[in-house]
């Protein structure tokens, strides 16, 4: 096979199909085809490698955000609560002075 094909998956699966045909058409011996299923064997499963560490790492990033939100979200109702106990504090002043 002396074609050059795109380094993607549609190129991976061009290559394939055009490995199988050249079997078929008696270009390409059984040893030729058998390194070159090997190789293709090979590049598959580097991408399933690379696939699986992007999902884990996709899901750490996923995790350390929803950690981060809830973490503001626990310092908003800490300040909110500040708040509310210093109003209270002002109005119980304004309640002794008034009394």
């Amino acid at each position: 096979m002396s074609m050059v094909f795109e380094r993607s998956a549609q190129g991976l699966r061009d290559a394939l199909m055009s490995e199988m045909e050249d079997i078929r058409a008696g270009i390409a011996s059984a040893t030729e085809a058998t390194a070159f299923a090997l190789l293709a064997k090979t590049i598959v499963a580097s991408l399933e490698m690379e696939i699986t560490e992007r999902i884990r790492v996709d899901a750490k990033e996923e995790r350390a955000l929803r950690r981060k939100d809830e973490q503001e979200r626990i310092l908003r109702l800490a300040s909110d609560r500040k708040q509310n106990l210093q109003l209270e504090y002002v109005s119980s002043e304004y309640e002794d002075e008034a009394e």
